[in-house]
């Protein structure tokens, strides 16, 4: 088998079994997301403008390190759109060496148009660098020029810590799937 094939299998299969482990109902993913995106705020209330005028921001709020298998990253989030859960996503994704010290990371997803959030939705098992490219922000004044208006089918994301954001962090290889809660 090639090396791509192995490694879907592989994701499938640490998406699964951290499913099994991990299986929060959708109201406590919720509820957690949305203390997340407070959190966010109020670490740089500049993310109130951006969250306001988005067609739909991915909240997950707790992604953990995966110690068997394949190793990575796992967590469970929710769409919001128009202040609404419309969905819940895993996210499986390669350990990206945060210091394992911190108490939890979120992932966050801002999709800026509404044709981004259409094509996020419409793709089985969105991958970071094959589906799309994630620029992500270090600050809320940080959005990239192409995000700004320069290409408006775009999105951003972050990795937040009690730390803070994380800026530096590559998320290639991170895939968003939809599950049923």
């Amino acid at each position: 088998m090639n090396r791509r094939i192995i490694r879907i299998l592989a994701l499938l299969a640490g998406l699964f079994l951290a499913s099994l482990l991990r299986a929060d109902p959708g109201p406590e993913i919720e509820r957690k997301g949305r203390i997340a995106l407070a959190d966010l705020v109020a670490h740089d209330a500049g993310f109130s403008a951006l969250l306001e005028r988005a067609a739909g921001v991915l909240v997950v709020p707790d992604v953990v390190p995966m110690v068997f298998g394949v190793g990575g990253e796992y967590g469970e989030g929710v769409l919001l759109v128009d202040d609404r859960a419309v969905a819940y996503y895993a996210l499986f994704t390669a350990p990206f060496g945060i210091d394992q010290a911190s108490e939890y990371r979120a992932h966050v997803l801002v999709f800026l148009t509404r044709q981004a959030l259409i094509d996020f939705r419409n793709t089985q098992g969105w991958e970071v660098g094959v589906h799309g490219d994630l620029p992500l922000l270090d600050n809320a004044a940080g959005l990239p020029g192409d995000a700004r208006g320069d290409n408006p089918d775009r999105m951003v994301g972050l990795v937040f810590t009690e730390q803070g954001i994380q800026p530096g962090i590559d998320l290639a290889g991170g895939r968003f799937s939809r599950i049923a809660r």
